[in-house]
């Protein structure tokens, strides 16, 4: 097994901060998110925007680093589906001169928020993912 010398940071104090830049959903989002991933074949960080339990998000993020550092993979834009267990659909986004990748998840039918039909709060994913893009430092 590889050494692990990256690190989760979680953001849970969103509330003001969304409210200033005009995002009613608050309540949803939090800021799951890698430090140190980037040693490893040049991989984005990874950051998770759902206010997923803690145990969750560091699961899912250490499961794709350890990927990662073990050289099965590289994560980058696009749609897989091979990060859940349940193989649905996983959409990594990213934004412009941003070194992050978002990992943004299926809703309960395995919608992403592009599904017209796609439930709360996951619908909300690509706009907090923007918001933080926008933000350098934020992540």
């Amino acid at each position: 097994m590889a050494d692990v010398t990256w690190v989760i940071h979680g953001v849970f104090d969103t509330e003001d901060y969304l409210k200033e830049r005009g995002n009613e959903n608050c309540e949803y989002m939090c800021n799951f998110h890698t430090h140190g991933l980037n040693e490893y074949n040049d991989q984005r960080e990874l950051c998770i925007v759902l206010n997923l339990p803690q145990s969750v998000a560091a699961g899912l993020l250490n499961a794709m680093g350890l990927r990662v550092a073990e050289g099965e993979t590289v994560f980058t834009e696009g749609i897989r589906n091979d990060i859940l267990s349940n193989e649905m659909d996983v959409q990594l986004l990213s934004f412009d001169n941003d070194p992050t990748l978002y990992v943004i998840l299926p809703d309960a039918n395995g919608k992403l928020p592009s599904d017209p039909d796609c439930k709360e709060p996951y619908k909300f994913q690509y706009e907090y993912a923007k918001l933080i893009s926008e933000d350098e430092g934020y992540v």
